[in-house]
């Protein structure tokens, strides 16, 4: 197989006979190397014109077209007497929740003025928490594999949040909300730094007016995603004894923002 974009040079040749469409094709992905690929397998039709089939043409929308040659030509209509010929192809690599859209057709193709058919597959990628992604190296750089395994402990004039940072995010934010119906959202900006895989401990503190804040959820900016990352709401409470002196009634360092 080989990369052939543009018109393929049988549409500028008259054919007598012409082989049938491709029978079926099944598209799945696989990961070779980091790197996540389209494993295209396509079945030909069990009849007479397979004699005539010399290639067969899979075209990506986003990736352009590869054309497999058949380097002999078909004695048998079946590799065997139950099984279809059967051929695979792996290729195009695949991003999350993307459409795609794939063509297979053979080659020769029909004649000018004829019917020129072709099977089409439309289908979308999962997201990077989908198994046949998430050991993807574009999907670990977003954090598929990554567990901040976040601890919180509330109290009194303090929220500690405790959490591992990944190796390949460097910004984090938390966002706590002063009620359970979060009216008002507040996003605490994390200070950290980039393949530190020591625990994360931050503690905000609230003036006298905020006794109590509510954790929502952590929120990564990882490169590969920025302002559309997953978000970490799981967390355990986990307390250890120490005594939080009272804030002025003017000091806070929660700086409350909107969040977009």
């Amino acid at each position: 197989c080989y990369e052939e974009d543009g018109p393929h040079p049988e549409l500028e040749q008259q054919h007598r006979f012409t082989p049938a469409d491709v029978f079926n094709i099944s598209i799945k992905i696989v990961e070779i190397q980091g790197t996540c690929k389209f494993n295209i397998t396509w079945i030909l039709n069990a009849d007479a014109s397979i004699t005539y089939l010399k290639a067969t043409k899979i075209c990506e929308f986003y990736h352009g077209c590869i054309r497999c040659d058949y380097l002999e030509e078909f004695q048998k209509q079946t590799m065997s007497e139950h099984q279809k010929w059967q051929f695979s192809f792996v290729g195009f690599s695949v991003e999350e929740n993307t459409n795609y859209f794939v063509d297979v057709y053979n080659l020769p193709p029909a004649n000018i003025n004829e019917d020129h058919s072709k099977i089409q597959k439309h289908l979308i990628s999962p997201d990077c928490d989908d198994n046949s992604l998430k050991y993807c190296q574009n999907c670990i750089e977003k954090g598929s594999l990554w567990d901040p395994n976040i601890t919180i402990c509330n109290r009194e004039f303090e929220l500690e949040v405790n959490f591992t940072p990944s190796n390949f995010c460097s910004k984090y934010k938390i966002h706590i909300c002063d009620s359970h119906e979060c009216n008002n959202p507040i996003l605490h900006v994390v200070p950290t730094t980039k393949g530190n895989n020591i625990r994360v401990s931050e503690k905000i503190r609230m003036n006298d007016q905020e006794r109590k804040v509510i954790f929502k959820e952590l929120i990564p900016y990882f490169p590969g995603c920025q302002n559309d990352c997953k978000r970490y709401s799981y967390y355990q409470t986990v307390c250890n004894e120490e005594r939080i002196s009272e804030p002025n009634a003017t000091a806070s360092i929660v700086n409350k923002l909107g969040i977009g």
